[in-house]
C-alpha cells in the first residue's frame, strides 16, 4: 500500500501487520500495482510521477514525470511490459517496455478526470471518471467508444473478477455491476435460418453486435453424421450495427440435414450457434 509523503508499507501475513518499507518521494502516492512479488509501479498525485520497483518495494526508480505536473490516479499492467496510467485532463499513458517509456493516448474527450482503468488483456479495456461516463477499447487504447451516461456521480474504481463479471464504485455510494463485460455482448446472432428451394439451401443470418469477430464457418451434417465445414465467411470485426450474411449451399443427395454457425474470434475463441434442420426429398 502507498500513501501521503511517498510512504510505502508492506504486509507478508495477509494484512494482519504492516511494515514501513521506505519513503519514495515527497509527493503523495495515490496508487500502486504489482504483477508479482518483486515488480510493481506507483503513481504520484501532485507531480504526476511514475515509479517502479523490481525488488518488492524496497527501492524505487522514477520512470516518468508529467511535464505539466498533472495528477495521475491509477496504473495497471497486464504483463511485465504492457501497462497504462490515467489521470486528470484526460491523461492516458501507455507503455510497452515495462514502464521505461510512456506515450500519451487520446480518448476523444478533453479535460476528463480518468479515475480508473482496467484492461483484460493488451487489447480490451475500460476507463471511468466523472459524470458516470465509461469508455471501452478493443484495440489497446488506439480508439475508445463512450458508453451512455449512467448518472451524475464520479466513478472512482473499476474491477473485473473475470472477462464478464465486473464492478464500478463511485461517489454518493454508487455501485455498478455487469455480467456481460459491460455489454453489448461480444456476438449477438439473430435470425439464423435456412430455406430449401429445389436442391439449394439459402442460409441467412444477422448480427446486431460484433466484437473482434474474425468470421463464421457454416457447418453441415447429415442426420446421424458428423459435422464438416462448408465455407468460411469473414466477419465485420468490431461493430455495433446490423450486419447481414448470406450463403447458398447445394445438396447432392436426399436426406435430413442440419446447419449451424461456428463463430471464431480474432483471439481464437470459438462459439457455436443453434442448429436448423432441412429435409431434402
Amino acid at each position: 500500500a502507498v500513501g501521503d509523503f511517498g510512504i510505502v508499507i508492506k504486509t507478508t501475513d495477509g494484512g494482519n501487520s504492516w511494515d514501513i518499507l521506505c519513503q519514495v518521494t515527497d509527493d503523495n502516492l495515490d496508487f500502486v500495482h504489482f504483477i508479482n512479488q518483486k515488480m510493481g509501479w506507483a503513481s504520484s498525485e501532485l507531480n504526476g510521477e511514475i515509479w517502479k520497483t523490481i525488488d518488492g518495494g524496497i527501492t524505487w526508480m522514477k520512470k516518468y514525470n508529467n511535464p505539466d505536473n498533472i495528477k495521475l490516479w491509477q496504473i495497471q499492467f497486464v504483463d511485465s511490459q504492457n501497462g497504462w496510467a490515467s489521470g486528470e485532463r484526460s491523461t492516458l499513458l501507455k507503455t510497452t517496455d515495462g514502464g521505461e517509456t510512456w506515450k500519451p493516448q487520446k480518448i476523444g474527450v478533453e479535460n476528463m478526470s480518468i479515475r480508473s482503468i482496467y484492461f483484460h488483456n493488451i487489447n480490451e479495456g475500460w476507463l471511468a471518471g466523472k459524470n458516470q461516463v465509461m469508455f471501452r477499447t478493443t484495440n489497446g487504447g488506439l480508439d475508445w467508444k463512450q458508453s451512455e451516461r449512467l448518472g451524475g456521480s464520479e466513478l472512482l474504481y473499476i474491477f473485473f473478477q473475470n472477462k464478464e463479471l465486473g464492478w464500478v464504485i463511485g461517489t454518493g455510494g454508487t455501485i455498478l455491476f455487469t455480467d456481460n463485460n459491460g455489454g453489448p455482448l461480444p456476438m449477438i446472432i439473430e435470425n439464423f435460418s435456412a430455406q430449401l428451394k429445389g436442391s439449394e439451401v439459402s442460409i441467412f443470418w444477422q448480427t446486431s453486435s460484433e466484437l473482434n469477430n474474425k468470421g463464421f464457418t457454416i457447418q453441415r451434417r447429415k442426420e446421424d453424421g458428423n459435422w464438416y465445414d462448408v465455407i468460411f465467411i469473414e466477419g465485420a470485426g468490431t461493430v455495433e450495427s446490423l450486419e447481414n450474411y448470406y450463403f447458398t449451399d447445394k445438396l447432392r443427395s436426399s436426406g435430413t440435414y442440419f446447419y449451424r454457425l461456428q463463430q471464431i474470434s480474432n483471439d481464437g475463441q470459438v462459439n457455436f450457434g443453434e442448429e436448423v434442420k432441412i429435409i431434402y426429398e
